[in-house]
């Protein structure tokens, strides 16, 4: 008895793994990981839709490369190895910690920023140790500063008369908010802004509180570029001014 034809989504999946393999193969060939000129480039391979070899059978597999940025998420990663095992006063805290993503970005003038996305679970752990972690890592990258986020997903509404309750802290507005006080901190927003102006746009301005000043003031030009990248809103910090009595 003859083999039965392959079903339409058997065929799909060994399209993609001919198409998995060639990338991965050019990849190697031309040592995108050093050199990251391919743009970017995320690759995800799942075991369960896609059997592969067992050199690959690894659950996830990703390929993160930055175009003509010289930051891939294994230089992330090698950084933080670095840091557990030579800085006495972060390797305990390090040592369950782990990242997700990492891009770097332009801002004004010749400076750049690297945001280093995190498990939204592990933000807690992240931020007791956040201003020495960032003091380290901006060390280990000179010139560029070191932004903080949390992952987050937005859910869409749901649809008229389902019973799905969406969670408010999956709304858009929510998640923007949220995005804007890990961008920030460890400054605390103490006042917001909206200015609208004859062409019908709107810009936000977000004030910042004066304590953290000295330790923030030089990377507003960070906090808004990082801002706009991550979710296409014009912001602008400035600190209250104190009234004199």
């Amino acid at each position: 008895m003859g083999e039965r034809a392959d079903n339409p989504r058997r065929q799909r999946q060994r399209q993609w793994q001919r198409s998995f393999h060639r990338l991965v193969l050019s990849c190697l060939r031309r040592k995108v990981d050093a050199c990251g000129r391919l743009g970017v480039l995320l690759v995800e391979y799942i075991q369960r839709d896609v059997r592969l070899g067992s050199a690959w059978n690894a659950g996830v597999f990703w390929l993160i490369f930055i175009n003509d940025k010289q930051i891939t998420l294994s230089k992330i990663s090698a950084a933080f190895f670095d840091l557990e095992n030579g800085n006495q006063e972060l390797k305990s805290d390090l040592k369950d910690l782990y990242i997700n993503s990492a891009v770097q970005a332009d801002v004004a003038g010749n400076r750049k920023a690297v945001v280093i996305h995190v498990p939204y679970r592990l933000r807690k752990a992240f931020r007791k140790i956040h201003v020495r972690l960032v003091r380290e890592l901006e060390k280990k990258f000179s010139g560029k500063d070191v932004i903080l986020i949390a992952s987050r997903r937005i859910l869409r509404p749901p649809k008229k008369g389902s019973a799905i309750v969406r969670p408010r802290s999956r709304t858009l507005t929510a998640v923007h908010d949220a995005i804007l006080e890990d961008v920030v901190y460890p400054a605390e927003i103490v006042g917001k802004r909206v200015r609208y102006r004859l062409d019908g746009s709107k810009i936000m301005k977000i004030f910042l509180d004066p304590k953290e000043r000295n330790n923030t003031e030089y990377k507003t030009e960070t906090f808004t570029s990082v801002y706009r990248r991550l979710c296409g809103k014009e912001v602008v910090f400035e600190y209250p001014v104190a009234e004199s009595a």
